[in-house]
């Protein structure tokens, strides 16, 4: 019975560890910000990239991005010789180019009287594992 608990809790480590970041758990994340205070988030997510207030209200917004280059993969060359013509081909075969990937999160709290009413983001980087 014991090995049986040590193998469930292996097992349930293990796909803990595995699971991918998603949106889901991005937004539980916000959510523990709502009621929260300004200078609470601020002291932990730094200053935000951008302010903007209107009326009573407060927006912060904060981004982040990054890029990714993967690299290409070069062609596969052969040469085939006619011994009859004396004369000698190279073909080829394969290859990719390279490419960039752009990843980037904008998050957005609506802040009204120091206090985080709402939040909402945008972008294909926003993303945290769900607990």
């Amino acid at each position: 019975m014991k090995k049986i608990t040590i193998l469930l809790m292996a097992l349930s480590f293990f796909l803990n560890a595995c699971s991918l970041p998603t949106t889901k758990g991005y937004e539980n994340i916000l959510d523990t910000w709502l009621g929260g205070t300004e200078d609470n988030l601020i002291s932990k997510w730094g200053v935000p990239s951008h302010v903007y207030e209107s009326g009573t209200k407060k927006y912060l917004t904060y981004y982040k991005s990054r890029s990714f280059y993967t690299p290409g993969v070069a062609p596969y060359y052969q040469t085939t010789y006619n011994q009859w013509t004396g004369t000698a081909y190279t073909s080829q075969y394969g290859g990719s180019a390279g490419y960039k990937v752009n990843y980037y999160c904008e998050t957005t709290f609506t802040v009204v009287n120091g206090v985080i009413t709402d939040w909402r983001w945008q972008g294909n980087s926003c993303r945290a594992h769900e607990e």
